[in-house]
């Protein structure tokens, strides 16, 4: 055997070693992951108690990590936009998933899928379709936006800045509304638990974004990615700017309306505007 081939098969027994090694990697994850669904923390998973919680009836002892967290009696929803135009459908595929993942946490997610429905003839595409249905098998919500596709991507990340004025019915004033991406997965559960200090919501990573200035003065930037506060907020937050009623003044020039509001089919669970 020449040394030219010698020195080939080790290569290939070099990537045949790394490739064994990775699957073994990846199986035991996924191996680790059952586990704990289906063995360890299955009882105590559920709609009402959705990871295991510790209880003063309990006699271990609060985890160090959640001693200066609290659980709220309200209704906490997580909602998120995807527009069914945007060129990488990966943003549809992770709908699901990400519905699992803030069920697991307590959450219940509201989905909103942005886009030119009437276009589509009462149709849908088969990926959209398909999200929708494992959405809905995992508790959450499915909502439809119809507007133009020029606008479906742009929508699609500022509607969930008007998420408190959105006509959802089964969504109390006092209810929790947090803001999240299509893409964002949560996983640890205290970072999405109100604080003894700050009882009436948070922002995560509050101090990422510095300032700008707007017309003489300076504003401090908060990321849109985790926004956890109460509907009545939301909607007082936006009509207190002075932002809000120079948007309605610009809307209602002729010409320049953008959205038009039909009546909302509660039936179908679509909005159209």
């Amino acid at each position: 055997m020449s040394k030219l081939k010698r020195t080939e098969q080790n290569i290939l027994r070099r990537r045949l070693c790394f490739l064994c090694s990775c699957l073994f990697i990846v199986a035991t994850i996924i191996a680790g992951l059952f586990g704990f669904y289906f063995f360890g923390g299955s009882s105590t998973i559920s709609p009402t108690r959705p990871i295991p919680t510790y209880s003063s009836h309990e006699s271990r002892s609060k985890p160090l990590f959640l001693k200066n967290r609290i659980e709220t009696t309200s209704k906490q929803y997580a909602v998120f936009a995807c527009s069914i135009s945007a060129p990488v459908a990966a943003y549809c595929f992770y709908t699901p998933i990400i519905t699992f993942a803030w069920r697991r946490l307590g959450y219940q997610a509201i989905v909103i899928f942005v886009g030119d429905f009437k276009a589509l003839n009462g149709t849908q595409p088969d990926h959209i379709r398909l999200a929708v249905e494992w959405i809905t098998r995992f508790g959450g919500i499915v909502h439809y936006f119809q507007c133009d596709e020029a606008y479906a991507i742009k929508i699609s990340q500022t509607i969930r800045v008007f998420i408190g004025f959105l006509p959802l019915p089964f969504i109390n004033d006092d209810d929790f509304l947090l803001t999240t991406d299509s893409d964002l997965l949560p996983l640890r559960r205290e970072q999405y638990m109100l604080r003894k200090d700050y009882p009436d919501g948070f922002i995560v990573n509050r101090w990422c974004c510095g300032t700008f200035k707007m017309r003489n003065k300076t504003y401090h930037m908060f990321p849109m990615g985790h926004l956890h506060i109460k509907r009545k907020v939301w909607r007082a937050m936006v009509l207190a700017s002075t932002v809000h009623q120079e948007l309605v003044n610009m809307t209602s020039k002729q010409g320049n309306q953008v959205f038009k509001t039909n009546e909302t089919s509660q039936a179908d669970n679509k909005y159209e505007y």
